[in-house]
C-alpha cells in the first residue's frame, strides 16, 4: 500500500473504482428479476457511470500543478473486495442493494 500518492493518481483510482462498480451493478442487473430492484440498479448504474466520466473529465481539465500535488493516501480497497464483505444473495435483493449504495 503506498503511504502517499499524487493527486492524478487518487483521481484515476476513484475513476477506476466507479467504472468496476458499474459492471458489478450491471451484471447485478442482468440476473434480477424484481422489477423495483431493476430500477435501483439501472439508477445507480448510471450514477457510476456519471461519476467516473466525471472523474475523467475534471482530470483532462485540470491544472497540471494541481494534478501532481502529492496527498497522503491510504484507501485502496478493491471492488471484489468491498462486493465480497457484503455477503448479497444471488439475485440480491432491493434491501441488499440499497445498503449497498449506502455503504
Amino acid at each position: 500500500m503506498k503511504t502517499f500518492k499524487q493527486a492524478f493518481e487518487v483521481i484515476k483510482d476513484a475513476e477506476r473504482f466507479h467504472l468496476e462498480m458499474a459492471n458489478v451493478y450491471e451484471n447485478l442487473l442482468e440476473k434480477s428479476e424484481d422489477y423495483r430492484t431493476q430500477l435501483l440498479l439501472k439508477h445507480m448504474l448510471e450514477h457510476e457511470q456519471r461519476m467516473a466520466k466525471n472523474l475523467q473529465h475534471y482530470n483532462e481539465v485540470a491544472q497540471n500543478k494541481v494534478m501532481k500535488t502529492w496527498l497522503q493516501y491510504t484507501h485502496e480497497e478493491s471492488t471484489n473486495d468491498f462486493i465480497r464483505r457484503l455477503n448479497l444473495s444471488d439475485p440480491p435483493t432491493i434491501r441488499e442493494i440499497n445498503n449497498m449504495a449506502g455503504r
